[in-house]
C-alpha cells in the first residue's frame, strides 16, 4: 500500500470516527457538520479503493463513485447501497453551481446515513 493509499484510507476512518461521536473535541456537532463527515468518510473509503486500482475518477458524488467502484469489484453490492448514496447526494447538491439546497436532518436521518458509513467501511474492508 502506497503512503497516498494509507493517507485516504487513515483520513476515512478519521472523518467516520469524528462523525460517529458526533463531537470535535469536546464541541457537539449539529447534525449538518455530522453530514458533511459522513460523506466525506465515504468519499474517501471509495478513493482509497479506486487508488489502490489506479484510478482517479473526475466526478466525486458518492453515487459516481460507488458506480466506479462497483464496476472494479467483484463483490455483489446491489442496487440498494446505491439508491442510498443517491439519496445522499441530493441532500446537500454542493456538486451543482445551479442549484444548492440543503436540507435539515434529524438524529433518524443521521443514524441512518452512519449505517449507510459502516456498510461502505465493510466493503472496503472486505476487498483486503
Amino acid at each position: 500500500m502506497s503512503s497516498r493509499e494509507m493517507n485516504v484510507l487513515l483520513e476515512a476512518k478519521s472523518y467516520h470516527r469524528i462523525a460517529a461521536s458526533g463531537k470535535i473535541g469536546e464541541k457537539p456537532m449539529d447534525n449538518n457538520k455530522k453530514f458533511t463527515f459522513i460523506t466525506q468518510a465515504i468519499e474517501k473509503y471509495f478513493m482509497y479503493s479506486l487508488l489502490k486500482k489506479s484510478v482517479i475518477p473526475a466526478d466525486h458524488k458518492l453515487l459516481d463513485l460507488y458506480k466506479i467502484y462497483q464496476k472494479l469489484t467483484p463483490l455483489e453490492t446491489g442496487m440498494e447501497l446505491a439508491d442510498k448514496l443517491d439519496k445522499m447526494d441530493k441532500i446537500d447538491n454542493l456538486c451543482s453551481l445551479d442549484v444548492y439546497k440543503s436540507e435539515k436532518l434529524s438524529n433518524q436521518d443521521i443514524d441512518s446515513m452512519l449505517a449507510i458509513t459502516n456498510e461502505v467501511a465493510q466493503l472496503i474492508k472486505k476487498e483486503e
